[in-house]
């Protein structure tokens, strides 16, 4: 282990991104704490330290947020269900956010919270001049988009440092089917990023140095990456062979756009893959699926 090694705990870890970033980290020789729900899957995380409950419990977080240097915030409830269930989405991802940041304030030596937001914080924003900035109107509407946006004014309010990543829309490179209906409309600007780069992004934020107060930064997927949804979703369902006029789209933008990710590449040389590798990648995996 180096002398600049930091005991990190990740929050929502068992998740994919949670285990890349775990992995990044172990690579870099930091230690990894796992936290996450008794029902989650923690196979494969044997080398890390893994601490089951409820981001809910108060006294969980704290026991086990304990001697950290740096916690990564990952856990929350995603849509649909964050839509589905409204009341359940502010008790985890608003009031458990803030239990993070209470387990925190109980620390010796303070520490670093670095936060996945996302960008539907700023809601329908096609009416602006793109790409849109970390100081557009955070006007995002429902469950999901407002209990990030009071997630983030609870870890600004609190002083510390911090670090907010606006993360855009994650693509996978796996075999997946496409959604019954895309969550963008055909003619609207978007770009998505690609999962590696999401936990890159987070692990650079980990392992950096940030002074108090709260850093906020749009995580996207650069200039290959900014299209209409109907080109993107050309290019996606093409892998499979799909015709384009199959896809269905929102009628209506309500989040993704084009962002402005420079200081992200200024800050910690944040560095997104081209869409054509993910789209390489893409196409690798349903043949080897298919095979």
């Amino acid at each position: 282990m180096n002398e600049n090694s930091r005991i990190v705990a990740v929050t929502g870890g068992a998740g994919r991104v949670g285990r890349l970033l775990a992995s990044n980290l172990d690579a870099l020789g930091h230690t990894v704490r796992i936290l996450d729900l008794p029902q989650a899957e923690f196979g494969g995380l044997e080398n890390f330290e893994t601490l089951p409950g409820d981001i809910c419990d108060g006294d969980y977080v704290r026991s086990a947020l304990a001697g950290a240097d740096v916690v990564v915030h990952l856990a929350a409830l995603l849509p649909p269900v964050a839509e589905e269930r409204p009341e359940l989405t502010h008790r985890v991802n608003v009031e458990g956010t803030k239990n993070a940041l209470d387990a925190m304030d109980s620390m010796a030596e303070g520490g670093t919270l670095v936060f996945r937001s996302s960008v539907v914080v700023y809601g329908n924003t096609q009416y602006m001049q793109p790409p849109v900035t970390t100081d557009a109107p955070r006007r995002g509407a429902g469950a999901y988009p407002e209990s990030k946006i009071a997630a983030e004014e609870a870890i600004g309010e609190s002083g510390r440092a911090a670090v907010a990543l606006r993360i855009s829309g994650v693509s996978v490179p796996d075999f997946l089917l496409p959604p019954a209906v895309w969550p963008f409309t055909a003619d609207q600007r978007m770009e998505f990023v690609l999962i590696n780069d999401v936990a890159a992004a987070l692990t650079s934020a980990a392992v950096g140095d940030f002074d108090t107060g709260m850093a906020v930064h749009n995580i996207a997927g650069g200039e290959s990456w900014r299209l209409t949804g109907r080109q993107y979703s050309d290019a996606y369902l093409g892998t499979f062979q799909i015709p384009g006029d199959e896809a269905k789209f929102l009628d209506q933008s309500e989040a993704f756009d084009f962002y402005d990710i420079d200081s992200a590449v200024e800050d910690f040389g944040f560095s997104p893959t081209p869409f054509e590798c993910f789209l390489s990648a893409f196409e690798s995996s349903i043949a080897k699926a298919l095979s």
